[in-house]
């Protein structure tokens, strides 16, 4: 038990350098103003029974309430840390929620006070707590409360803000890492894809992008090429050896026919199974190749 609890508060002002900072400020500022009002107690001889851990102990406490309050300043600049640039409007209003923390400060110490001295048998009454305990903790704590909470404003705003842009930079990452993973495997897929056909036509060399062939037709040992026009080039070349060289939008329908999917317009059954081309031109199509053409449609 003794080492999980070490191990947790370790872990928890190793990890968390917001609680590391702030409780080193408040040890400052309590052992600071210990000393301070110490120093005047014993100068002006105000208490000679007073000791130096009392008045530790007193500061601690208020200081403990400062923070504990101080959580609810950090809830806002949680909030505000999501707006991309600060307008004068913002800090009026981080000025407006720090003053209202002041005064919910001073009150609650004030408020504590009077009963410590209630339950040290000291007379109290409203009229002492308006004229002498509030106005005290008022002059004494409202530049130091003041000064601590713009402070842990600005601690806190910069420290969400930081968060939020790492949060930022691993989405970014992870989607940067996502992007060239999907690169990578598209790039394996399509490697080996040919994306122009280069055609020997007499003594000419003719280059057709396969994107703009409509289908493929096997003619003996030769394949006949068809565009748009329906205009047929011959080139040496088997459907076999097309087939796994072309994209995944042309499909091998026909032992003698492979079709570039993206012009089909039509799927039509009452003459045979045939593929209407958005030329007009009818592709017959296989028996054993009519489940791989309905895949492909309820894939697309």
């Amino acid at each position: 038990m003794k080492f999980s609890i070490q191990k947790i508060a370790r872990r928890t002002f190793v990890e968390n350098p917001v609680i590391v900072t702030v409780f080193l400020v408040l040890v400052l500022i309590i052992s600071f103003s210990t000393s301070q009002q110490y120093f005047y107690v014993k100068r002006f001889n105000l208490n000679e029974d007073v000791t130096y851990w009392d008045l530790f102990k007193n500061q601690t406490l208020r200081w403990i309430i400062w923070a504990i309050i101080s959580m609810r300043l950090a809830m806002y600049c949680r909030s505000k840390a999501q707006i991309k640039d600060l307008t004068v409007v913002d800090l009026i209003r981080y000025m407006i929620v720090i003053a209202i923390l002041v005064v919910i400060n001073i009150v609650t110490i004030a408020t504590i006070a009077l009963f410590l001295s209630y339950l040290d048998g000291i007379p109290v009454s409203t009229y002492i707590y308006l004229t002498d305990y509030l106005p005290f903790f008022f002059f004494d704590k409202l530049p130091i409360y003041t000064l601590g909470y713009i402070f842990l404003a600005g601690f806190f705003h910069f420290y969400y803000k930081n968060k939020l842009l790492k949060i930022e930079v691993r989405k970014l990452g992870e989607l940067k890492s996502h992007n060239l993973n999907l690169y990578t495997q598209l790039r394996e897929k399509n490697a080996d894809k040919t994306t122009v056909l280069n055609i020997k036509i007499g003594n000419k060399q003719k280059i057709i992008p396969v994107e703009e062939i409509y289908w493929f037709e096997a003619n003996d040992y030769c394949v006949n090429v068809n565009d748009e026009k329906n205009s047929s080039y011959a080139m040496r070349a088997s459907l076999k050896l097309l087939e796994v060289q072309l994209p995944d939008n042309f499909l091998r329908v026909h032992r003698k026919a492979i079709v570039n999917m993206n012009y089909v317009e039509e799927l039509n059954f009452s003459n045979g199974n045939n593929l209407i081309l958005n030329n007009k031109i009818e592709v017959p199509i296989a028996k054993s190749k009519m489940k791989i053409v309905k895949d492909y449609f309820n894939q697309n």
